[in-house]
């Protein structure tokens, strides 16, 4: 994959990742005092964890890294109940984990790799979390 899209792609989870930082967040005070509580704000740290992660290779590889939200965010914060934001959630991460798995057979840089790798599956336990705990 050539550095530029290759830059692209990362800014794009970089902005995914801030999104669904924020929108996080946010749902986690709808949740207060509920099981939900907590793992909402432990998926909002690994969100936040992976935006400062992704700019810091959009760095090292000589980009420069976005500081846009990716509009995940209007969306999330728009659904009405806490079930319709839980549904975009869970297709939001699972749309992450798409874009990585489609990033990661184009990368040669084992440090972003190993990263990316990391990235998909905490994103891939954090989907069984955040659908145990909202059952």
């Amino acid at each position: 994959m050539p550095l530029e899209e290759l830059l692209v792609r990362l800014n794009v989870l970089v902005e995914s990742e801030r999104a669904g930082t924020r929108g996080l967040l946010a749902m986690v005070h709808r949740c207060e005092g509920t099981p939900l509580e907590s793992v909402l704000h432990d998926i909002a740290r690994d969100e936040a964890r992976f935006c400062s992660m992704l700019s810091h290779h959009v760095s090292r590889l000589g980009g420069t890294p976005s500081h846009e939200t990716g509009e995940f965010l209007e969306k999330l914060l728009k659904r009405p109940t806490l079930e319709a934001q839980m549904t975009l959630v869970d297709r939001g991460q699972r749309a992450v984990v798409g874009m990585v798995d489609a990033i990661i057979p184009c990368i040669d840089d084992p440090l972003l790799r190993q990263d990316l790798v990391a990235m998909r599956s905490e994103h891939i336990v954090n989907l069984a979390r955040a659908a145990s705990a909202s059952e």
